[in-house]
């Protein structure tokens, strides 16, 4: 859905940038899961740097390349700062005794009514 969605709003970014950064939000935000539950630190904003920088310059200049790092700063950052959003509330379910079942499902439904 993003990757229709998105193009239509800002016009330097394409269908198959959108489909790039999907996919690369997926690496990142297993990663991000990771360093988050290791030393408790979101780097989500330090992944959605690099990312500016890296479809900025696929892009180019001309084409519109700053608004396009941005957009893709966004969809980068959503992703990944979801992964270690439910990262942190199955560590905090495992410390206060809670079952991963109602942990899981909790946030299914917070998910689902926002």
């Amino acid at each position: 859905m993003s990757t229709i969605v998105v193009p239509r709003l800002y016009t330097g970014l394409k269908c198959h940038h959108v489909a790039v950064a999907c996919i690369v939000a997926l690496v990142l935000a297993f990663c991000n899961t990771y360093v988050t539950s290791v030393i408790d630190v979101n780097i989500a904003t330090t992944f959605g740097k690099v990312v500016v920088l890296a479809f900025g310059s696929w892009v180019g200049l001309k084409d519109s390349g700053v608004v396009t790092g941005l957009a893709a700063y966004g969809v980068i950052v959503a992703t990944v700062s979801t992964a270690s959003d439910l990262t942190q509330a199955f560590r905090t379910g495992y410390l206060t005794l809670t079952s991963l079942r109602a942990t899981f499902l909790s946030q299914a439904a917070g998910m689902a009514l926002g």
